[in-house]
Parts: structure tokens; sequence; C-alpha cells
């Protein structure tokens, strides 16, 4: 048999060597070799076999994770072997496919020779982005590296070079540039007649998708009042208060029927004549001072920790089935360590 079939790493993080351990009742007679689609067969020049250990040193760096693949064949006539790694194409994004919020993005690929090794006369490759548009990306050690401007939306990329005199194109990458709440939505509370009526707009609205639905939604538990001749229509809402006390108002907007923003206005009245204003990030709300708080890492929550990075569980699933017993204990409010989405395609909480 083939086993530990494995790459050795050199100081920049690429491949120098590979090595594997052969097993068998009979001495071994022939061995080939894979590096990343290209094959040799004078694999018994780089095989020990007073230790069973075949090692080879690539005649040229090759990255990580690229094909590397063994086969053997014994005195008596029978073939065994082992594969690690992809074929790795000549071009291809260390940038996976994301979202964000800001104006450029920086973009990596890598860029090789069809074996997989790198070849240092390579330094210049362009980014093209699909509708037209491109960027210099200079190449260093294999890898390219450049910063592309992003338009609002999705944004295809594609990385060109020349490797061996050849010209290759890498899959396309998508960038998606979305709007961060704070531009989507900002709320200007407008206190008409200076008495308890009010309005809510969002300014900005417009930098939603077309087709969008907006739903706007009052906390009926945190307020210490609740809002009478209550409307919302579009992109507006009105109401008055009925003395002083504090609104929380959800507003969410969705795009065939997925949520894509949220955002919360807190009101506050602070006398029973008004005027009604929108709450300061740094003022304390009304439900603060009863809060009793039960912190919660949702990673390691519950009597068996067995949430892991590359294996989360449903964390959350058990949490809300514990609430009632978190409540029992007395608390009255959740606070949670952050919860981020991994680029990874970790699975879902």
């Amino acid at each position: 048999m083939v086993f530990q079939l494995a790459e050795e790493l050199n100081a920049e993080g690429l491949v120098r060597h590979m090595s594997a351990s052969l097993v068998s009742t009979q001495d071994i007679a022939a061995i080939s070799f894979t590096v990343n689609g290209v094959t040799r067969t004078d694999g018994m020049d780089f095989y020990d076999a007073s230790t069973g250990v075949f090692r080879f040193q690539l005649d040229r760096e090759v990255r990580s994770g690229a094909q590397l693949r063994v086969e053997a064949t014994d005195a008596g006539g029978r073939t065994m072997s082992a594969e690690i790694g992809e074929l790795q194409p000549p071009i291809s994004w260390i940038t996976v496919d994301h979202r964000t919020v800001e104006n450029t993005a920086a973009v990596r690929a890598s860029v090789t020779r069809l074996d997989g090794s790198i070849d240092p006369s390579v330094t210049e490759s362009t980014v093209e982005r699909e509708g037209g548009g491109s960027t210099f990306a200079p190449v260093t050690n294999g890898v390219a590296e450049a910063t592309v401007t992003l338009n609002d939306g999705e944004n295809v990329f594609r990385l060109t070079a020349e490797v061996d005199g050849q010209t290759f194109t890498s899959d396309p990458v998508t960038i998606t540039k979305w709007t961060h709440p704070l531009e989507a939505f900002v709320l200007t509370p407008v206190v008409t007649s200076g008495d308890l009526s009010f309005q809510i707009t969002l300014d900005g609205a417009g930098n939603l998708p077309a087709g969008a639905d907006i739903a706007w939604s009052p906390d009926e538990v945190l307020s210490t009042v609740h809002a009478t001749a209550w409307s919302s229509s579009g992109t507006t809402a009105s109401g008055t208060l009925p003395g002083a006390g504090e609104l929380y108002v959800d507003i969410t907007a969705s795009l065939d029927g997925e949520v894509i923003e949220r955002q919360r206005v807190a009101l506050l009245a602070e006398s029973a004549a008004g005027p009604v204003r929108a709450m300061a990030w740094e003022e304390n709300a009304a439900w603060v001072k009863k809060a009793v708080v039960y912190e919660i890492f949702a990673l390691q929550f519950g009597p068996r920790s067995s949430g892991t990075v590359s294996n989360p569980s449903q964390r959350l699933r058990q949490i809300t089935a514990n609430l009632d017993y978190i409540a029992d204990m007395g608390f009255n409010t959740i606070w949670f360590m952050p919860i981020m989405r991994n680029l990874n395609g970790m699975t879902p909480v």
C-alpha cells in the first residue's frame, strides 16, 4: 500500500518535496508519480528500499494543494496508488466570492505553469471586469494582486495572464457591493406642530434595489408608550404618542421575500406635551434599567460544549430550546457575543 503521501512546504509556503511510504510483501519494481497533471516514470530513482520511503525534490516549487499522485508496482505485478490535492489550473482565484460595503476590493489569484510550479518570469496580469474595464495586476512569486473599483450590485472579474507562451483566463469571481444599513436608512423623525405627533421619513431609501418592499412594525414589548393613529406607507410612517415615553419601531426591507436590510428607530417624548424626537445612540433606553442580562457565547453554549469552528452544530436551536430555563432563572435579557458569517462556508448554526 501507499500511505502518508504528503506535500512538504518550504519557508515561502510552497511545495518543494513530495513523499510517501510504500509497503508490500514483495519488492517494489516500478514507481511513477504525478505533479499537478504532469507524470514521471523514474520514481525508483527516489525510492529507498531499506526504509520504504519515496521522496522526490520537485524541479520547481508548486503551490500547496496541487495534485500529487504516486503509483507503485511490486514484483508480483500488483499496483497501488494514492493521491492528494486537486489539479490546479494555471490561474485560480485566492479571493472567494463575497459581498462588501466598501467601494473597492483587493483581489488575489495564483498564477503558475501547467505543472503547478511558479514561473518567476511572469510579472504581469490583468483583471478584467465583466461588462468592460480592466485593472493591471502585478504578479510576485506566483501571486497576482490588484485593487478593483466596485459598482453597486454584483461585480464579476476574471484574471488573464500569459504563462509558457499561452494566454490563460481564470474562472469568474463575484464581489457584490451592497449598501451599508446606515447608508440605506437615514432615519429623520419629523415633529409636527411641536406636540406629540410625529412622522418618520427614510431618507436614503433610494439606495435600495428596485422592487424592494418596506415594512414598519412598532415594538409592542419594549416600547413604554404605544402610538395612536399609527400609519405607514412606503418610506414614511406617522402617529401620535399618548404622552411621555419611548416608542421603538422596526423597519425591514425585503426583496423577493428575502430580508435585505433591517433598521430600528427609537422615538422619545420627554414630556406629556412633546415634542417627539429620535433617541441618540448614547442614551439609555428605559428597558435597560430593568434588564437582567444573561450572556451567551453561541459556539460553546450548553452543558456539552460540542461546537467547533468547523462543526458549530445547531447552537441557536439549542439556545431557543432553553429560553424558558433562562427566564426561570430570572433573566429577561440575552446578550450574545458576536455571531458572524464565515466566508469559508460554515454550516449555519
